[in-house]
């Protein structure tokens, strides 16, 4: 390990090598390695194996986000916000900006950063969204009634759920376009466990394609056209009974005992949406636990069990057809359907195609 120390300049292997001597350290009792003198970098852009440039950023990255050719990032407790420009030298500083407080998260558009910022919790809460270019000029300001849940986007328009129950359109240079009320149901579903818990339905995760905008709440799904017309609404499946068993040793005498099994049973397990993907031709795919659900027009056409761990992380490519699925410390690679392969990763790891 100190070998591969003194031999690399990877700063994601830097860390990993280091996490690992000092856990081996520890159960010998003996000191870690100094460390090494010189600085390990923050970015490291890759082609395949190798590492093409690595760059330290100071203040501290916060969040980012990447976009084709630029890296975004909120710095250090000072409110600023950098841009960074791919080149063949590497990253170069584009430009900067402060806000007046510190950003929630960024959005990239197809040429400049959505950064947004919530306030208070939900049911109270606002959010304020900030539109640049990728010169950094503020090409618009907008807010949101309530805290968001998931914003992202796809060509010229930016959608973000509201923990209001609406779905937000706007422009990528700030206007609103149009919003889309969710139905709110009965004031209490006794049958729902999760809006007893969780509050009224909002839209959850959101995704869009070029020809559509999806969105979950709870168990519900919604596609929309992208003037904010509804063309179909889906629900999940309920997923029956769990049983749980549980035994218990209960003393007779001295030395013996006699066992019990107690068992209980749940209905309807409550199942919702952990992730969805819009594709075209009014197609998405779902994923419920540890299923797959994927639906045209609304309709499932396919349904993919892969086993009752969690699904962490979930990513497909345009045509829907290959996904990478992480599950536990495990990733599954699966095409049409069908599980082609798998390797190991760390555990929750995230995964994109």
């Amino acid at each position: 390990i100190r070998t591969a120390l003194e031999a690399t300049s990877d700063a994601t292997l830097l860390a990993e090598l280091r996490k690992r001597e000092g856990r081996i350290a520890s159960r010998l009792g003996v000191p870690a390695s100094p460390p090494r003198t010189g600085t390990s970098s923050d970015v490291v852009i890759r082609s395949g194996s190798a590492s093409i440039t690595q760059a330290k950023l100071r203040p501290m990255a916060k969040k980012s986000a990447v976009g084709a050719d630029a890296l975004y990032c909120s710095t250090g407790g000072k409110k600023n916000v950098k841009a960074w420009r791919f080149g063949p030298a590497g990253l170069a500083e584009s430009w900067a900006t402060t806000l007046l407080k510190s950003p929630t998260g960024l959005v990239c558009l197809p040429a400049g950063v959505l950064v947004y910022r919530k306030d208070g919790r939900v049911g109270e809460g606002s959010c304020s969204l900030h539109f640049f270019s990728e010169t950094g000029a503020q090409l618009g300001v907008a807010e949101l009634p309530d805290v968001p849940s998931d914003i992202v986007c796809c060509g010229e328009a930016v959608y973000a759920g509201c923990r209001n129950g609406r779905l937000y359109a706007f422009h990528v240079h700030g206007e609103p376009l149009w919003e889309y009320e969710v139905d709110p149901g009965p004031p209490r579903d006794e049958g729902d466990e999760f809006s007893l818990y969780f509050g009224p339905p909002s839209p959850y995760y959101v995704s869009a394609s070029s020809e559509q905008v999806a969105f979950s709440s709870y168990r519900d799904v919604y596609c929309l056209d992208p003037s904010g017309g509804l063309r179909w609404r889906w629900t999940v499946p309920q997923q029956g009974r769990s049983e749980s068993r549980h035994e218990f040793d209960v003393p007779v005498g001295e030395f013996e005992s006699v066992t019990f099994e107690l068992v209980t049973s749940v209905s309807s397990l409550g199942a919702s949406v952990d992730g969805l993907s819009a594709l075209g031709k009014q197609r998405a795919v779902v994923r419920s636990r540890g299923t797959v659900f994927e639906l045209v027009d609304g309709k499932v056409v396919r349904e993919v069990d892969l086993g009752e761990e969690w699904i962490s992380s979930f990513s497909t490519d345009e045509t829907g057809l290959v996904w990478a699925v992480a599950q536990g410390d495990q990733v599954r690679m699966v095409h049409d359907g069908k599980v082609r392969g798998s390797f190991a990763a760390p555990d929750r790891a995230q995964v994109a195609v």
